[in-house]
């Protein structure tokens, strides 16, 4: 470029720094541009900022015969774009169309994006997916979105989802996965619909994602019409481990549903997650909550040695409305000693509590005329006082009462018959009634006993101080004489 023309070049651009485009212009004439690819640059430019964009593509054209350079490409590709953009907004779709020919749609993804847009405002919608092209790693992330519309449009929810799945892979955009989920609900509102239970909740726990709030709107729409039907069984499916530990007010609601639904112990395994995750106490509440109904169920059902198990095992600490539910179970049980040093413990925490106090004392009371029971019928056993079918009617502890029945058979093992008649009587006990793991221990040792003097040829005696132990009671060895002496006093009154 000679000194002359640089000079020009000087004025051009001091004129566009102070807008005056106009002028620019004029300096700018066909024949200099012809000849320096600058001018010709800053004639482009120029048409820009005049909005002159059918003059651009023209000049452009001419511009790419002399330099074939990329850039006079791209200028007038963004040309046609602001042409096609304006006759979009004016509704002159075809005029759009006519600028927007395979052959520049295929070089510039751009116009291809806009060509795409016009079909779909012709609602041309098969034509318009035509146009998108496979999705790979150098696929334009702004015609995946269109196409992904598109389908929608046209309610194909299953390629979307395969559509968003791949694009997710590729771009890491948030957008993606939220079209996934909304083709997701679409999907398992028809299979709900038509209830496909099942169906629909394989296809909710595979495809949807949970990322962000609009997520999570997504969800709690997609479920309201379960909630509205009532249909909690198959609500409470859809809130999955992986959307609880990510929510803490999905946590509340699976609980809620379950309490509902009734299934307790499934509120309880919830509500020790959520605890664990979140640290907020009304978990716990919920937990003790859902331990008691548990625990109720199997008072219900006559299972009070499981409701005991079942607390001790879910057991993190004193609470009181556990604690008066445990304290009645035993005091059913009858286990008169564990009330007392149950309730002993928690008047220590719950000074003055009045169902403590009393249980205590009912059950002291029960415990003094208990083992008086308890050693006047082993006593009686032990002087050979009382006969098996007395046995079998006492009103005692159905443990106790079989060790009494035990120890009968043991007291009159001279005939091995009776010792193999108690063995069948601890063989049935151990099959049919419900014991704790301690008093099973104590029934199978006794088998192992009565098995040793079956065997035996020699005469066993009976240990009387195990049966004592076991019922924590005692055998009075002055009974023959203090009955002896009644029966003489009542002798004595006739």
């Amino acid at each position: 470029m000679d000194l002359k023309n640089k000079t020009l070049l000087k004025q051009v651009k001091d004129l566009i720094a102070i807008e005056k485009y106009e002028e620019a212009l004029t300096l700018c004439t066909d024949d200099l541009c012809l000849k320096e690819e600058k001018f010709m640059a800053i004639k482009i430019h120029l048409f820009f900022k005049l909005s002159k964009y059918s003059d651009i593509i023209s000049l452009c054209d001419q511009a790419y015969l002399l330099w074939p350079k990329e850039h006079f490409l791209k200028s007038k590709y963004t040309a046609i774009s602001f042409i096609v953009k304006e006759a979009i907004k004016k509704g002159e779709y075809e005029r759009a169309l006519n600028y927007l020919s395979s052959e520049i749609c295929c070089q510039d993804p751009v116009l291809l994006g806009q060509k795409i847009t016009v079909f779909k405002k012709l609602k041309q919608y098969d034509e318009a997916l035509a146009l998108c092209p496979p999705l790979t790693k150098n696929s334009n992330n702004v015609i995946e979105e269109k196409k992904i519309s598109i389908l929608f449009l046209l309610e194909k929810y299953d390629e979307i989802i395969k559509e968003c799945s791949l694009a997710m892979s590729i771009w890491k955009n948030s957008l993606f996965s939220t079209k996934k989920n909304v083709a997701v609900k679409h999907l398992v509102k028809k299979m709900i619909k038509q209830k496909n239970y099942q169906e629909a909740l394989s296809l909710f726990k595979k495809e949807f994602i949970l990322e962000n709030e609009e997520d999570k709107e997504i969800l709690k729409n997609l479920l309201k019409p379960l909630e509205y039907n009532k249909k909690y069984s198959e609500e409470v499916e859809f809130f999955t481990d992986e959307l609880c530990s990510k929510d803490e007010n999905f946590c509340r609601k699976k609980i809620y549903l379950l309490f509902i639904l009734e299934r307790y112990e499934e509120a309880v395994e919830v509500a020790s997650k959520a605890y664990m995750i979140w640290k907020n106490e009304d978990f716990m509440q919920s937990r003790e909550t859902a331990i008691s109904h548990v625990m109720k169920k199997l008072e219900t059902e006559e299972n009070l040695e499981g409701a005991l198990e079942y607390y001790q095992k879910h057991f993190v600490k004193p609470v009181l409305v556990l604690e008066t539910q445990r304290v009645s179970i035993l005091f059913r049980l009858k286990r008169y000693l564990e009330v007392v040093e149950v309730c002993t413990d928690h008047l220590k925490i719950w000074q003055n509590n009045s169902f403590f106090i009393n249980r205590q004392e009912e059950a002291l009371k029960l415990l003094a005329c208990h083992s008086f029971n308890v050693n006047h019928y082993l006593t009686r056993i032990y002087f050979d006082d009382i006969s098996c079918k007395e046995l079998e009617s006492l009103e005692v502890e159905a443990f106790e009462k079989i060790i009494l029945q035990i120890a009968y058979y043991d007291k009159h093992g001279s005939s091995h018959n009776n010792r193999r008649q108690g063995l069948q009587l601890i063989k049935e006990c151990l099959s049919s009634i419900s014991f704790t793991e301690e008093q099973k221990s104590i029934v199978a040792n006794l088998k192992k006993k009565f098995i040793q003097k079956i065997s035996s040829k020699k005469a066993q005696l009976v240990d009387w101080n195990y049966y004592c132990s076991i019922l924590n009671c005692s055998i009075d060895k002055d009974y023959e004489l203090k009955e002896k002496s009644s029966l003489r006093r009542l002798e004595m009154k006739k």
